[in-house]
């Protein structure tokens, strides 16, 4: 629900249908009589035209392994570890920047006969102390042509028992004009966590992996 002016609004009231209201004579008599209905629905519109091309989705996962460990395998030494256990990928390399600091774009190739051939992502925020990173998809055939990028952020939590809980959240943002599947949405999810998983799985094969 969007709250408006005071006014609990439904978020699946759509775009189309917004306009269409705006459009209609009472709409004009609404606005001349100063009524607040009119403001309600010009500010969902905006509100829903914003939305429209960005879907995002959640993951969480607890795990056994520490932060410490599960944050150089997916990030800091992420170019020597991760092609171990993803076994799409060939290869990650720095291709501008010095280490995995801000603005640093790292280069990750796949192999052969898979339907994407490369990435390029870009550290936009890094905090190897918390082990939170915020990092964007800005090139590659990944993309395809309905998105104009992917802003991901992944957080470890420490917990008692010595493990912690990985958070990560994923932005699609689309191009002009597309909206996006949200099966598609629900396929990168899967995708991702199982990415996760298989880095949890070969850490814990591997305790002197990262260590």
């Amino acid at each position: 629900m969007f709250e408006i002016c005071g006014h609990s609004v439904p978020n699946f009231l759509p775009t189309l249908s917004i306009r269409i209201l705006l459009q209609l004579p009472v709409s004009a008599q609404l606005k001349a009589s100063g009524s607040s209905l009119h403001l309600i629905l010009q500010q969902l519109l905006t509100s829903s035209t914003k939305n429209m091309g960005v879907k995002s989705f959640i993951n969480e996962l607890e795990t056994k392994i520490s932060p410490g460990r599960l944050f150089k395998a997916l990030i800091t030494e992420s170019p020597e570890i991760v092609p171990k256990f993803n076994k799409p990928i060939k290869s990650i390399e720095i291709v501008e920047g010095h280490g995995f600091g801000v603005g640093c774009i790292f280069l990750t190739h796949f192999n052969e006969g898979l339907p994407f051939r490369y990435v390029k992502h870009r550290i936009d925020e890094i905090d190897t102390q918390n082990y939170v990173c915020k990092y964007t998809l800005i090139e590659g055939d990944v993309l395809g042509d309905k998105l104009e990028k992917i802003c991901h952020e992944l957080r470890l939590e420490a917990s008692a028992d010595g493990g912690c809980v990985l958070k990560s959240k994923a932005e699609l943002h689309a191009k002009a004009g597309v909206e996006l599947d949200d099966e598609e949405i629900k396929a990168g999810k899967e995708q991702a966590l199982n990415v996760y998983k298989a880095c949890e799985e070969y850490l814990a094969a591997n305790p002197h992996v990262c260590a």
